[in-house]
Parts: C-alpha cells; structure tokens; sequence
C-alpha cells in the first residue's frame, strides 16, 4: 500500500543485473519477471532491453535496470526510491523554491503514473510520483 509521504517504489540500477537478479533471488527469495522498461505490461523486446520487476509471490517487490539505460532514472547504480506526493507539479515546484532541482521533467508513463526526478539542495536523487490508482 502506498500514500503520500510514503516510498511508493524502489528501483535498482546496476551494471550486471544478471549477477544482481540471482543474488537478490538468492537472498531475499524474490522471483524475476522481465518486461519492457516503457510500458511494464509487455514483455521485453530485447535481453538488453528489459527491466526486471522482484516479484514477492504476486506482488511486484521493487525494479532492476541496466545502468546507463535510456529509461533508468539517473546514470549512476545503487537503490533509487520513489516518493509518493499527492500532486506531482506541486512538489516540484516545491522542491524548486526550497534549493533542489529538476534533473528530469515530470513525465507520465504507460501506466498513466506522474513522475519526476529531482534532486535535494545537497545533490541527493530521489524521484516523486502522483500514483494513476493510489492506494492499495
């Protein structure tokens, strides 16, 4: 479940994300399903052109994704977390007035969620989402 003030998604970018699938399957008991990175109800159209949903039985746990690739949500690797706000603009306009910074624009994706990536006065990444169908 999810709401606002609430991380809504965790997503994992790394250079090997063969080796960091296995591992978190490993580890954590999480199973793979591979999808497009633009619309996650398709399947992937290339093996380097995925992303992979953790699923925790059917519940879809967190992200993994290729740094580097044109839709992961910075160019570096490590965890990345989503923030659910109520209205998306609002909070960028927020985060503009109090020292951060958009590092890419509010944007809709497939699944009709609004997302943004910004960043604190500090240089930290996080991105902020306003859910198509919050709650649970």
């Amino acid at each position: 479940c999810s709401r606002p003030g609430y991380v809504w998604w965790n997503e994992l970018l790394a250079t090997d994300t063969d080796k960091l699938a296995a591992f978190y399957g490993d580890v954590i008991g999480w199973t793979n399903r591979a999808v497009d990175p633009e619309n996650t109800r398709l399947p992937p159209r290339t093996l380097e052109d995925r992303y992979i949903l953790f699923m925790d039985g059917s519940q879809e746990a967190a992200g993994l994704i290729k740094s580097g690739h044109r839709d992961a949500a910075h160019p570096g690797a490590g965890w990345f977390m989503y923030i659910h706000v109520l209205d998306v603009d609002s909070a960028v306009t927020k985060v503009e007035e109090k020292g951060g910074k958009v590092i890419r624009p509010v944007a809709t994706t497939a699944e009709g969620d609004r997302i943004v990536i910004v960043s604190d006065p500090l240089g930290n990444l996080f991105g902020l989402v306003t859910p198509a169908k919050p709650g649970c």
